[in-house]
């Protein structure tokens, strides 16, 4: 009679937390791209001069703010799995928080 577990699968090797680092990583291109777009807009050598980069800058602020804010919900829904799971949550409210810069800033300009 046996008691003891039975023999153990093989391991591939993966850790699994390559799509914690990945939502991190778009949330960081995201929250630069728009913070780029912002500033961009008015600079003296980008959008100061060229109206066709101000006008493509212009566009991209409210589309990169509304991309950062659905990579947020994600994010966050991402961190209830992470957490639901009792796995390290730590990448997820990183991306979480870079992913809400955007809307952290145009909360504080609008405050000022």
């Amino acid at each position: 009679m046996v008691t003891g577990p039975g023999p153990k699968a093989p391991s591939s090797g993966r850790t699994g937390g390559g799509g914690r680092v990945a939502f991190l990583i778009v949330a960081l291109l995201l929250a630069a791209l728009f913070f780029f777009s912002f500033w961009g807009k008015n600079a003296e050598g980008l959008g100061g001069h060229d109206m066709g980069i101000a006008l493509a800058l212009s566009f991209a602020v409210p589309i990169t703010f509304y991309a950062s804010l659905i990579w947020a919900a994600l994010t966050l829904l991402g961190g209830v799995v992470s957490w639901r799971r009792r796995r390290p949550a730590g990448p997820w409210l990183a991306a979480l928080v870079v992913s809400l810069l955007p809307a952290l800033f145009l909360l504080l300009v609008d405050l000022l």
